[in-house]
């Protein structure tokens, strides 16, 4: 496995840790964390970036290819609705299982979406290690199902609601919608792949070029995140949060901004360094090391503490099919 495995690695486990620090909040709700993060993540910190280190991404780039831009957008825009519902899951489901349930998901579907579209293409004879790899992510997902209704049976949900199997199927289904919507940020990027050439060509260095790339999703995305924290906030009626919040409830919201969208560039840069593939293995092992790390941090702070062993060993047995399924997808002979 080279250095480009490795750093993606690193992204992945990054974008797996981002949401912990939302559960030191001592003022802020999670929907308002959650808007600090859309505006640090999706809108301040790409933008600064662009304006840093890919000068003329703008005025080269993305306002001379408005069709091409416009797709990425509606791809980010979608994404956004994904991240969005798994805010929502998050908040009935508890980080291992939410994020088990939705990246498993986005493994599933944003690894084949390039394909589908014909954004990216796999070498010849790699399709059954492909179909393999996927095969037990869909295992895995069946597995971690069947161990958070045992919990939720058995030890109510992390968020304190009643436990019912309807409800917990209603919160999985919320959750896999989510991984729905979100694999579309990996089509956003495939499509892309001619704006970043453009970038490339205009002078602007082949790190920050994939900004051409994710500025427009992150567009996207944050319009959609906005708009649905902002009608959560003042359907709930707590704005005076913000004004009444500590200096560490605001730096540990901000936190997520920088832990999920440095994952997220640093698995955008190595992508490209994979070739045509990228988009469709480095995508999936990206997803997948942070499944395994919030999944980690899930168990360790405490969220299946009261459920009993058949549902924990239920949710080791899903993760290690992820493992698996890694190990597949990433490892070439």
């Amino acid at each position: 496995m080279n250095a480009t495995w490795v750093w993606i690695l690193v992204a992945g486990m990054s974008s797996g840790s981002f949401a912990m620090p939302s559960k030191k909040l001592k003022r802020l709700t999670w929907y308002q964390a959650w808007l600090v993060y859309a505006v640090m993540a999706n809108l301040v910190l790409p933008m600064s970036l662009a304006i840093l280190f890919a000068p003329g991404l703008f005025s080269q780039v993305l306002f001379k290819n408005p069709a091409a831009v416009a797709i990425v957008v509606g791809c980010g825009a979608s994404w956004g609705v994904g991240a969005f519902l798994w805010a929502v899951s998050f908040s009935r489901l508890g980080y291992a299982l939410s994020a088990s349930l939705v990246n498993g998901t986005v493994v599933l579907v944003g690894s084949l979406s390039p394909l589908i579209i014909g954004a990216a293409r796999i070498p010849a004879g790699q399709g059954g290690r492909l179909a393999l790899g996927l095969s037990l992510v869909v295992g895995a997902i069946s597995l971690c199902t069947w161990a958070s209704v045992m919990r939720d049976h058995d030890a109510g949900t992390p968020a304190g609601a009643k436990a019912t199997v309807g409800g917990s199927l209603a919160a999985i289904a919320v959750a896999v919608l989510s991984g729905l919507f979100s694999s579309t940020i990996n089509a956003g990027f495939a499509f892309g792949g001619g704006l970043i050439a453009k970038a490339t060509a205009a002078g602007i260095p082949a790190a920050p070029a994939s900004l051409a790339v994710w500025v427009p999703v992150f567009c996207g995305g944050f319009v959609v995140n906005m708009t649905g924290c902002i009608w959560k906030i003042g359907r709930d009626g707590n704005w005076n949060n913000f004004r009444k919040a500590p200096r560490t409830d605001w730096l540990r919201a901000i936190s997520l901004g920088f832990l999920w969208l440095g994952g997220f560039l640093t698995y955008g840069v190595c992508s490209r360094l994979l070739g045509e593939a990228g988009t469709v293995y480095g995508f999936a092992v990206f997803i997948g090391t942070a499944l395994l790390t919030s999944t980690s941090w899930g168990i360790g702070t405490g969220e299946w503490r009261k459920a009993r062993l058949k549902a924990r060993l239920c949710l080791i047995a899903g993760v290690a099919l992820f493992l698996t399924a890694l190990a597949v997808l990433a490892f070439k002979k």
